[in-house]
């Protein structure tokens, strides 16, 4: 039997390597984080460009969508259907989070075929729903 020091001891290192062990774990999974990047607009096509990676079919791949806004509905309004109707942020990294705790944290993201993208978020009853026709679908390399 161990002593209670050295119990204490055995425990409190354990802890210590774990806690050394985990950042380094979550530093890899940061540079490969799931997701959905919005790279960029083009306001002469109305084109938005998204960067989605994350792991399929058990493989981490890296996806570029072209993406055109079909409509945008705000709650229980009328929905607008326009190319320019969308609004997405330049920059930002949309996580599907479907299931949160906190509603204005909602973000539900799901693609429909091989050619619609929708984009679901915040709280209801003015919940934001964005659907983009996908233009371009490209596999990139995951280096």
């Amino acid at each position: 039997m161990f002593s209670r020091a050295r119990l204490c001891s055995l425990i409190c290192s354990s802890w210590i390597t774990i806690a050394l062990v985990i950042p380094s774990v979550s530093h890899g999974a940061e540079q490969r984080s799931a997701g959905y990047r919005v790279l960029s607009y083009d306001a002469k096509t109305h084109e938005w460009t998204i960067l989605r990676d994350g792991v399929f079919d058990g493989e981490y791949q890296r996806k570029r969508l072209v993406v055109e806004c079909v409509m945008y509905r705000w709650g229980n309004r009328e929905p607008v259907n326009s190319a320019e109707a969308c609004d997405l942020q330049i920059g930002r990294l949309m996580v599907p989070n479907p299931f949160s705790k906190v509603p204005e944290d909602f973000l539900d993201i799901s693609e429909f075929s091989a050619d619609t993208l929708s984009i679901t978020s915040g709280k209801k009853p003015d919940r934001v729903r964005q659907l983009f026709k996908i233009r371009k679908y490209e596999l990139l390399p995951s280096n």
